[in-house]
Parts: structure tokens; C-alpha cells; sequence
């Protein structure tokens, strides 16, 4: 038995290191570079294993041993909640980091010397069981402060994870729950030895499992998706800022321009209240603002709230750059009484202007229908096909380019709804219940709300209400027949 785990211990150590190499080899991302500060300390847990069962008679290779494990462990556990912080999509102020890493520094210093002092063991001793020695130990104050912090650090840990899982719904469940795995596994190689009174630790076998747990998580469960990247992408590339909230105004993400106009959302987590986070985001709430400038270009703020039922389920703020309309409204007035020749050439720069505006709002509009597609996998390219058929229809029909173009746009946000419907239920591999599957068909509803109020489209609220509506009547949400 001795052997088996001392060669256990080795290849254990061995593992992590190659481990920690192939990541540092690539240029890793803030994720991994926390992997790999995580391999690094787990390393050191069981080379600090390795030496104390290689030299079992002897007290100073074990005192040794004894400290790599304690600085170690310390340093692991501070990395995994880093971890844990990122996988919840929350930010551990810098000021908490500072404090944590104060007290690694002086615990770590009282490990260094526990040799030195009486305040981790007050006394040690020897016996022997199967030829081989081990070592007990009376334990001092420090020793149980070590570990009611580790306990700590676990605690938060669990209740992170939890909380996650109860805010981001059923569709983080199985990654939530494979972290926590992760967790419990470490507390149980920690506690083995002391339950069933075995002489050998399972600590360095429980941190390779639960290391390639989360090396699971990351690679094969993709915690970071590609889909969130693709979406992240296409609303950072858009000139306005988005910021969404739910409906009582609780923080729930936003693109790079929204965050440099408010540079407050920088430091905000999910979840915190929009009307603390900053004072001008505050009076664009409230209706204060009309009108904001920011780095020469002119802003127009709008609210829309989407409802589930008469309930408001989320809030989106927008900041429209708005800038091109002024110039334009600039470049009329002051050419206003120029020669009729000047006029014809600045109007023909404006109509240009325009075309390009035109332009540029039908790419927002096809942005926002591939960010809708985006966000769920079965139906990608949908809306954009949707729109094709639906203008290669009305041309046959004979209808008007501008009936035509009108329609093209219908099409291409008839499934805008699905915003408000939850990542889970789209995504859902498996057949939906009942109730998924009504909540599904709100989709019609929430995407007639949103399009109700927008002018320039009139009757895509309509459209997109019934786009599910069926010739025989067997369509929702009215059941129209014919």
C-alpha cells in the first residue's frame, strides 16, 4: 500500500506539471492563466506529499513536506475562488484580492517557520504502523484558524455557484453542478484520512480529479461559449450602446460603447442596482437626459421595457449616435441661400447621406436578426431566409418596392421576441414540456410589444404578432383562420 501511493503522489505530480506547461505553451486566456496558477500550487500540494512519504523516518523531510502542503493549499484555494468569480460572471473587487493576498503572504510566513513556534503544533510525535513511520501532532491555535479559513473559502465557494444557479435558471445547472463536484471532491480527500482513520492521504488524488473537472467544464461543456462570443462581438461592433437590465433595473450586461460612456458599468457585477452604479446613468432613467454628447458625437437615449403578461421581465437602454441627422440639419441650413447650382450638388450629397444612413439601418437591423438567430442554435440563418422568401413572394405578388422593403424588414425581426425567452429553453436538447413550450410561443407576443411603438415599420408589430398564425386556424396566439 505504501508504494502504491507513493507512486500515486508522483504521478499526480507529474500530471499537473505537464499540465501547467501545455497551457502556458499557448497564449492563454484570463480563465486559463487561473488554471494554471491553480496547477502550479496543486503541484506543489503533492510534491509537499511526495517528500513526506518518500522519507517516513524522518521528522525534518516530514516538518518539510508539511510546509509546501499548507502554503500550497492556501495558495490553490485563493486561486479556485478567482475561478469561481469568473465562472459566475462576477468581479472580486481589487481591494478584497489585496486583503486575501496580505493574508496568504503572513500565513504562508507562520507555515514557512511552524517549526519555529508552538502556535500551529505544540508538540509531535512518532509511531510506526507496517514498518513505516507517521507522525501525529498536537495542534495550536494557528492550525485551526488555517483551517477555518480554508473553510471559509469553501463556504463562499458553494454559495457562489448556488446563487448562480438560482439567477442564471436551468441552462447552467449540469455546469453549476460539475463545479460544485469539483469542490465537495477536495473537502472529501481532505476529511478521508480523519474519517476512516487511514494512515495515507487522498488530498493530491481528490485535487486531479477535481482539476479535470473543471478542465471538463472549459473544454468539453465550453463554460465559455462560442455562441456568447459571436453575440458579444456583433453588439460591441454596433455604433450605439446597449445596457440591459431586468425589470427592477438590476445590471445584467452591456456592449463596449455603453461602457465607455458610462465607465462605472466597468466595475459593476451582475445583478447591482443600475440607479446606484451611476449618476448619469441615473438621470437617463429618469428621463433627465434628452440628449447626451460623448467624444464629439451626439447621443439619443430610449427605454424600451419588454413585458411578460402585464409583468416587465426586462429593460433595454438605448443610446442611438444620432450624429449624422444633425450634420445633416447643419449642412441645409448654412447652404440654404447658395446658388441654385450649389444647392442641386449639397442636396445630392445629402440623398447620398441618406442612402447611407438607409444603409447602415438595414445592416443594424440584419446585425440585431443575426444576434437574435444567434441566440438560438436550431433555428441559426432563420430570420434571413424568412425575409428572402418573403420578398421573392411579394415580387410575384406585384407589390411595391417600398411594400417590398418594408416586408423585407418584418421578416428579418418577426423573431425578435425571442430576446425575452430564457437561453434554456431555446437551446433545450430535448423535448420541451407543456409549459417550456408555452412559454416558448410568447415569443410572438413579446416581439409584437417591442415592435409596437416603431414608426418607421408601421404594422410589424402586427406581422410579427401573427407570424405564426396558420390558414386552417390551428396557429397562435389569435388561432386566425383563412
Amino acid at each position: 500500500m505504501y508504494y502504491s501511493f507513493l507512486i500515486i503522489y508522483y504521478a499526480a505530480f507529474f500530471i499537473l506539471t505537464i499540465c501547467m506547461f501545455v497551457i502556458n505553451i499557448q497564449q492563454p486566456s484570463y480563465s486559463q492563466k487561473l488554471m494554471s496558477s491553480l496547477f502550479s500550487w496543486c503541484a506543489f500540494i503533492t510534491f509537499g506529499f511526495c517528500i513526506m512519504i518518500t522519507n517516513p523516518a524522518s521528522l525534518e523531510y516530514h516538518i518539510i513536506g508539511q510546509k509546501i502542503l499548507y502554503i500550497a493549499l492556501l495558495h490553490a484555494l485563493f486561486y479556485l475562488l478567482l475561478f469561481v468569480f469568473d465562472f459566475c460572471n462576477m468581479i472580486l473587487s481589487y481591494k478584497i484580492q489585496l486583503v486575501l493576498i496580505i493574508n496568504n503572504f503572513i500565513m504562508s510566513f507562520f507555515c514557512l517557520i511552524l517549526d519555529r513556534h508552538e502556535l500551529f503544533y505544540t508538540s509531535s510525535r512518532a509511531y510506526n504502523r507496517g514498518g513505516v513511520n507517521f507522525y501525529t501532532h498536537t495542534f495550536g491555535p494557528l492550525y485551526y484558524f488555517y483551517y477555518i479559513e480554508m473553510l471559509i473559502y469553501i463556504l463562499a465557494m458553494i454559495w457562489l455557484i448556488i446563487r448562480h444557479m438560482q439567477k442564471a435558471g436551468p441552462g447552467v445547472t449540469k455546469a453549476s453542478s460539475l463545479l460544485l463536484v469539483a469542490i465537495f471532491i477536495q473537502v472529501i480527500g481532505y476529511a478521508a484520512r480523519s474519517m476512516i482513520g487511514f494512515p495515507y492521504s487522498f488530498a493530491p488524488i481528490a485535487f486531479i480529479i477535481s482539476v479535470t473537472i473543471i478542465l471538463h467544464l472549459i473544454y468539453v461543456e465550453r463554460v465559455y461559449n462560442v455562441n456568447d462570443v459571436a453575440k458579444d462581438y456583433i453588439f460591441d461592433a454596433i455604433d450605439s450602446a446597449f445596457i440591459v437590465s431586468d425589470g427592477n433595473y438590476r445590471y445584467q450586461g452591456s456592449n463596449n460603447m455603453a461602457k465607455r460612456i458610462f465607465n462605472e458599468l466597468n466595475s459593476i457585477n451582475i445583478d447591482d442596482n443600475l440607479y446606484s452604479a451611476s449618476s448619469s446613468l441615473r438621470q437617463v432613467i429618469n428621463g433627465d437626459i434628452r440628449k447626451m454628447g460623448f467624444e464629439g458625437s451626439l447621443y439619443e437615449p430610449s427605454i424600451k421595457r419588454i413585458y411578460d403578461g402585464k409583468t416587465v421581465i426586462a429593460i433595454v437602454i438605448t443610446l442611438t449616435n444620432i450624429t449624422s441627422q444633425f450634420e445633416y440639419k447643419a449642412l441645409q441650413d448654412s447652404y440654404r441661400e447658395e446658388l441654385e447650382v450649389e444647392v442641386e450638388k449639397q442636396t445630392r450629397v445629402a440623398q447620398d447621406r441618406n442612402k447611407k444612413l438607409e444603409q447602415m439601418s438595414f445592416q443594424l437591423v440584419q446585425t440585431l436578426a443575426n444576434a437574435i438567430d444567434a441566440k438560438d442554435k436550431y433555428t441559426n440563418g432563420h430570420s434571413s431566409r424568412v425575409a428572402e422568401y418573403s420578398v421573392r413572394i411579394a415580387r410575384a405578388m406585384g407589390w411595391k418596392k417600398e411594400e417590398i422593403d418594408i416586408l423585407k424588414y418584418e421578416g428579418l425581426l418577426h423573431d425578435i421576441g425571442k430576446i425575452g425567452i430564457s437561453d434554456a429553453i431555446l437551446n433545450k436538447a430535448a423535448r420541451l414540456s407543456d409549459d417550456e413550450f408555452d412559454i416558448l410561443r410568447d415569443h410572438v407576443t413579446i416581439g409584437g410589444d417591442i415592435m409596437h411603438d416603431a414608426t418607421t415599420l408601421p404594422g410589424a408589430d402586427n406581422v410579427i404578432l401573427h407570424h405564426h398564425e396558420r390558414y386552417d386556424g390551428t396557429g397562435y396566439p389569435d388561432g386566425l383562420r383563412g
